[in-house]
């Protein structure tokens, strides 16, 4: 266990500056690994073109209407614009990760912003296997709020506007009722 302040760009930095390992995996903490995530990784990691990946995306229960449609949400997200969250288990080797920097120092967006990176140094692999992801958040805040607010923080992200503003904007409208 690592400990440092708040915010996630800032502790998952610091979680690989403790690792010592060749490849890091960084994963959302409501969000559960495959069995064999490791050999997965590996193989991936193995071809000289891949810079990095994440495993697909599945939230919640099958039994769920609604979390059938956050989990089909998710995989057309990283289908349509190959770009994989936190929450489906990034991976990089740690030599591409220290290249890169490690994430940015923003309050939101930041697995996004090193997704983007790690992309333009190579191909992003997507091994067979799905990360599992809590839904919670949807179920608790509601699937059309939540999924607004996460659409209009990557709009305003990708339009410019200020991490540490969407940040404050997200946390507002997350917790309103």
């Amino acid at each position: 266990v690592v400990h440092c302040d708040r915010g996630r760009a800032r502790q998952m930095n610091s979680g690989a500056e403790a690792a010592r390992g060749d490849a890091m995996l960084f994963l959302h903490a409501d969000s559960t690994l495959p069995p064999g995530f490791a050999a997965l990784v590996c193989a991936s990691l193995a071809t000289a073109s891949v810079s990095g990946g994440a495993f697909g995306y599945r939230a919640g229960s099958p039994d769920s209407i609604a979390d059938r449609l956050i989990t089909a949400g998710g995989r057309t997200r990283y289908r349509l614009f190959s770009l994989p969250y936190g929450d489906q288990g990034l991976f990089v080797r740690s030599q591409d990760f220290e290249d890169l920097g490690g994430f940015p120092q923003i309050p939101t967006m930041e697995d996004y912003q090193f997704a983007l990176r790690l992309r333009a140094l190579g191909t992003l692999a997507r091994p067979a296997a799905d990360v599992h992801t809590s839904t919670r958040a949807w179920h608790e805040h509601g699937l059309l709020r939540c999924t607004a607010v996460n659409m209009l923080v990557i709009g305003g992200y990708r339009a410019g506007v200020d991490p540490v503003r969407l940040a404050a904007w997200r946390r507002h409208a997350s917790s309103r009722r």
